[in-house]
């Protein structure tokens, strides 16, 4: 593999060893799911996010329409609760009747409304063709969580202190394979480890609560043999689940929160700057 002139033989040179691999899924109710994960991805999770990304007061008083943006998604809110909730959704299926509708909707919308501020659909005679795809980098995933690891159902197992640990659960192993499959693809892998970092973002959604993370892959060096002198580690910022609102009552959707509506905007229009 290392021998091999480009990333094509050397991904056609590693997918011939096949052999027994473990697999593990991302979502998980498992408890203190979050540690087993830090500890397969070698990631440190850091409260908080970076300051790139946090919303700021500036963001806030910038050129977008706050009210327009904050009724097209309560909008799609309300379309969701009124066509979606007219018939008791089935065990363990409520996310498919309701959240998984929203988020499927909601993300469309946004990316449309924000369209004027990307720079790929910017006025250019340029046709877009390209020899290889130059969009080699994720930017942000959206996840629904499983009914599973409701809130509610946590609550009355009193176990309050794993609300928020499938969110980072989920967050972690979902990025690192992300971002992992990113350096692959570009002739990283384990023993040929990263040069640069790789990032990516994720919004973990639950049906009313968001959470926020930034992912860094800072190595793939996690086999035996590879990891002997590898001081390298992955690292995760994210937040506590948040609510988006607080409930929705005779066609009104209460307790908006804008704070988890402006990170959602700010994560869609993060862009990577030229140092």
């Amino acid at each position: 593999i290392h021998n091999a002139a480009t990333v094509e033989e050397k991904l056609a040179i590693y997918g011939k060893r096949q052999r027994r691999k473990y697999v593990v899924y991302p979502q998980t109710w498992a408890i203190n799911a979050d540690r087993w994960y830090q500890h397969f991805t070698k990631t440190v999770f850091v409260p908080g996010l970076p300051a790139s990304v946090s919303v700021s007061e500036e963001d806030k008083k910038d050129s977008l329409d706050w009210a327009e943006l904050r009724s097209l998604v309560c909008e799609v809110l309300l379309q969701e609760h009124y066509y979606q909730r007219k018939k008791q959704p089935k065990l363990f299926r409520i996310s498919d009747q309701g959240p998984a509708a929203f988020m499927t909707q909601l993300v469309p919308k946004l990316a449309a409304h924000l369209a004027s501020l990307n720079p790929a659909l910017g006025f250019s005679s340029f046709i877009g063709s390209q020899i290889s795809d130059p969009c080699c980098y994720g930017h942000t995933q959206f996840h629904l969580l499983p009914d599973r690891v409701k809130r509610e159902r946590l609550i009355r197992l009193n176990l309050t202190d794993q609300i928020d640990v499938p969110y980072r659960a989920n967050a972690i192993g979902s990025l690192f394979a992300w971002t992992g499959a990113q350096a692959m693809y570009q002739g990283f892998w384990s023993e040929d480890d990263v040069t640069r970092p790789f990032v990516s973002q994720a919004v973990i959604f639950e049906g009313r609560y968001c959470a926020f993370f930034c992912y860094q892959l800072n190595t793939l060096a996690l086999t035996v043999e590879a990891d002997q002198n590898n001081s390298r580690r992955n690292i995760c910022w994210g937040t506590e689940s948040k609510p988006l609102y607080e409930s929705i009552e005779k066609q009104d959707v209460k307790g908006f929160n804008d704070e988890v509506l402006a990170q959602i905007v700010k994560f869609l229009l993060n862009k990577p700057k030229e140092l």
